[in-house]
């Protein structure tokens, strides 16, 4: 059991350690968009990274290379204005946490007299990096479908106002315009109440507010 357990482990060191020295093959066409095409803005300002990003800078090649991340996370860490490398960085630097975390608490124990078998600080480190490679992935995911369902709370949001605004009898243009200065998720639930106290701009006009377009009876 031990002789597998060090040979699992000393195999995943060398492919890492291969697939980290022998250059990942790229097609022709994306060579040449790298070189000609205009980096793309990410939605987002880009994060800056803390001391884990640092400290896990030297692996990024490494996992770059293994083709780390994959094309999903990609779109979220876009959406995040998060740089791949960054993300890499901090994997790299929960993995390396996580494998020594178990073993370090294994040595205050050995010091204080209380001695595990190896095989369970190796068990636990093998688990922890794992965890620790694998948790700020899932955590970047869950940040940026927070985000996206945040998004569509507000898109709804103004186009609720939108549709509420023609049906009073503004243009699209008024309507587009009002309904982006009332405001997105967060203060789509006081745009009625706004309405009541300011009235509605068309209303200077003699058009109707919204509320009462609403809560008119239907045209027989």
């Amino acid at each position: 059991m031990t002789a597998l357990l060090l040979g699992a482990l000393a195999g995943l060191g060398l492919v890492a350690l291969a697939a980290g020295l022998i250059p990942r093959r790229i097609p022709l066409h994306q060579a040449l968009n790298a070189v000609t095409s205009v980096p793309a803005t990410p939605l987002v300002p880009a994060e800056e990274g803390g001391w884990a990003a640092r400290l896990g800078q030297p692996a990024t090649g490494l996992l770059a290379g293994l083709g780390l991340p994959g094309r999903g996370l990609r779109r979220d860490l876009a959406l995040l204005g998060r740089p791949p490398e960054r993300q890499l960085a901090e994997q790299a630097t929960a993995a390396v946490i996580g494998v020594l975390l178990f073993p370090a608490l294994a040595g205050l124990l050995a010091l204080g007299g209380l001695r595990l078998p190896w095989q369970l600080p190796a068990v636990a480190a093998v688990l922890l990096g794992a965890a620790g490679f694998v948790l700020p992935a899932v955590a970047a995911r869950q940040e940026a479908a927070a985000r996206r369902a945040a998004a569509r709370h507000a898109l709804a949001a103004f186009l609720d106002l939108v549709v509420l605004s023609i049906a009073a009898g503004a243009g699209v243009e008024a309507a587009l315009t009002y309904a982006g200065a009332t405001g997105g998720a967060g203060r789509s639930r006081r745009s009625g109440a706004r309405w009541r106290r300011r009235g509605w701009p068309a209303a200077r006009r003699g058009t109707p507010s919204p509320s009462s377009a609403v809560n008119s009876p239907w045209p027989s």
